[in-house]
């Protein structure tokens, strides 16, 4: 991101006005610091520097589209594109991972995502195996121990 020398009232103008199209296109119900600051060309923090929190921030923005004559869509229509704009796709919000696409398909169904590997089962006891009741053997015989043999004492 290039950076731009402003003065306070330019700035704030051009986020304003960056934050009207958008919401002349997605509705001031749906828009974010984030959507508002790459519009703007500018970073988050000056985005909430100029325009304050988000209760804030929408009663500058209704009040800038107002004094523009900018027309949000319709309520119903808002919602529809909200649903779009937060639908799950492949990356999640932090943009941290990849989800699978197995993952998505889950959420676009809202359903809990099954794992792939079966969960441990409780241990139990086990019968032991044909192979452990055979015979020992020779390898695994234990050892006698050793035959002393008696020295004849010869004098």
């Amino acid at each position: 991101m290039a950076r731009i020398k402003m003065d306070a009232a330019d700035r704030k103008a051009s986020i304003l006005a960056a934050a009207g199209k958008l919401a002349k296109k997605h509705g001031s119900s749906n828009l974010t610091r984030r959507m508002i600051a790459e519009a703007a060309k500018c970073s988050e923090a000056l985005v909430t520097v100029y325009l304050g929190d988000n209760a804030t921030a929408r009663k500058a923005i209704a009040a800038y589209c107002k004094r523009n004559k900018i027309e949000e869509p319709s309520k119903e229509k808002q919602e529809a594109i909200g649903l779009k704009l937060r639908a799950h796709g492949p990356r999640d919000a932090r943009r941290e991972r990849v989800r699978t696409p197995r993952e998505v398909k889950a959420i676009r169904e809202k359903r809990p995502v099954r794992e792939s590997k079966p969960a441990p089962a409780a241990k139990r006891e086990t019968k032991p195996s044909p192979e452990a009741k055979r015979k020992p053997t020779a390898a695994r015989q234990p050892k006698a121990p050793p035959v002393q043999q008696e020295q004849s004492a010869s004098l």
